[in-house]
């Protein structure tokens, strides 16, 4: 990563609030999608309170950017886009099953006990 882009952001903070706030705010009801760069920005500080001036803000979101392009050219995922797909894979097991639970999903319950995203049980 350039020093420019970086502009005296330390790069472990930046990853941090890439993953915890901007792809970590994923959910259904955003259709799994990060944060635009306005929904970003429009966030009170206190939700981030890592990156508090806009100029900061404006960085990191440059850097996520930055990230997902290198990322994406190396063919590389990661934690928070691996368990967006588990999720979607999931649903989309769940919901082609009519009736009753699926062959995978008594599969994936025969070797599960409990499963935990963001503290919610599955």
């Amino acid at each position: 990563m350039s020093p420019r882009l970086k502009r005296g952001i330390p790069v472990d903070s930046a990853f941090l609030e890439i993953m915890g706030v901007i792809k970590g705010s994923v959910s259904r009801a955003t259709d799994f999608e990060p944060l635009s760069r306005e929904e970003y920005l429009g966030l009170r500080w206190r939700l981030a309170p890592s990156f508090a001036s806009e100029q900061e803000r404006h960085t990191i979101y440059d850097i996520y950017e930055w990230y997902e392009r290198a990322k994406k050219k190396r063919g590389d995922i990661d934690q928070v886009d691996r368990i967006i797909k588990v999720t979607k894979a999931l649903e989309g097991f769940r919901s082609s099953e009519v009736l009753g639970e699926s062959a995978f999903e008594r599969k994936i319950r025969s070797v599960l006990d409990e499963v935990y995203v963001d503290g919610k049980q599955f």
